[in-house]
């Protein structure tokens, strides 16, 4: 799948590439994932997820800008995906409640404001079922700084860093961090760790 343009004003840049993209395919296809949820503005990711999903599949994801939410569907609408995809515009914590009816979910992909990610992490476990897969992108950023993306601050840094620590002495987690694109962690709910 070919990025879409970087960056397009008033619109989020990309935060993931097309390794990461297919990375997330790749999950997708060992859980045998048919619903994906994800917190990630712009759409990018949830393309890659969305087209490893079978045909009855359904992703779902948040995206509080309006704007950006719109875009999203608009991209998946073009690529074909919008039977599969849709985007919930609000704030996460106040709209991930009312995804509780369409829980359990086989994967869920976090790429959000790193602030929230403990909250958000609380939820994707609430969402999970056992075997569901979470994976929190930029969570190998340090508490003494952020990885001089837009956004990342010492605070955003710490928040991520806790995330990781809290995802390894959780034992109903199975966890690990993976190294590349400023650090991705993911766990396996229901799981001991090893």
């Amino acid at each position: 799948m070919a990025a879409p343009r970087r960056r397009r004003p008033g619109l989020p840049a990309i935060s993931i590439g097309p390794e990461q993209g297919k990375f997330l395919q790749l999950l997708v296809a060992l859980t045998g994932a048919s619903c994906a949820g994800n917190r990630h503005p712009g759409g990018y990711s949830g393309a890659w997820i969305a087209r490893a999903l079978p045909a009855a599949g359904r992703l779902i994801s948040l995206e509080m800008n309006p704007r950006h939410a719109a875009f999203a569907q608009g991209q998946w609408n073009r690529l074909g995906l919008g039977a599969t995809a849709t985007v919930i515009s609000g704030p996460a914590l106040a709209t991930l409640p009312t995804l509780t009816p369409a829980a359990p979910f086989d994967m869920i992909f976090i790429d959000a404001d790193k602030e929230t990610y403990p909250d958000y992490l609380e939820w994707a476990i609430r969402l999970a079922r056992p075997g569901t897969a979470i994976v929190l992108d930029n969570v190998e950023l340090r508490p003494a700084g952020g990885s001089g993306s837009p956004g990342f601050t010492a605070r955003t840094g710490h928040a991520a860093y806790d995330d990781h620590a809290g995802l390894r002495s959780t034992p109903r987690q199975h966890g690990c961090a993976l190294r590349g694109w400023a650090g991705s962690d993911g766990c396996e709910e229901g799981r001991q760790e090893c």
